[in-house]
């Protein structure tokens, strides 16, 4: 986990916290996107209903760039299971338009189960993925920490 942060800090989000989603309603709900961008990545969509980041150069992912307090940044590392002993999410910082922004991105000793449970998201914007893809699979009923169980369970 990051620390010595000075806040204000930014956060860019890829899926579930994205204006008009459930986590942004519930994390998010009174802010704007300061922007929105595209970073190096791939999105891989969970069966559990939202997707993973997983680092990589040859592929972009698009997502939003918040700007947040304190307490909202601890509530969205507890909502991405940051606290969790083996997490499925670890967060870095990026540059953005020359300005260091806090992202969620699979732990690399997840990145196996990502990419074998997940769908890759091709286009990078999970977003527009989620309105016209069915799987008939689970919908988004876990909380990030039960699903972040599962894939620790899984390897």
């Amino acid at each position: 986990m990051i620390e010595n942060l000075t806040y204000p800090v930014k956060v860019f989000v890829y899926g579930t916290l994205r204006k008009g989603w459930h986590g942004h309603r519930t994390f998010l709900k009174d802010k704007e996107p300061l922007f929105t961008a595209r970073v190096n990545g791939s999105l891989y969509h969970l069966p559990f209903g939202y997707p993973v980041a997983v680092e990589c150069e040859d592929s972009e992912m698009t997502g939003e760039v918040y700007e947040v307090d304190k307490d909202t940044l601890r509530s969205l590392r507890e909502y991405e299971g940051v606290f969790e002993i083996n997490p499925v999410y670890r967060e870095k910082i990026v540059k953005i338009n020359g300005v260091d922004v806090i992202m969620f991105t699979a732990n690399p000793s997840k990145e196996r189960a990502v990419k074998t449970m997940g769908l890759r998201v091709e286009g990078g914007d999970w977003a527009e993925f989620a309105k016209h893809h069915k799987t008939g699979k689970v919908k988004t009923i876990l909380s990030s920490a039960a699903a972040a169980f599962a894939i620790s369970l899984s390897f």
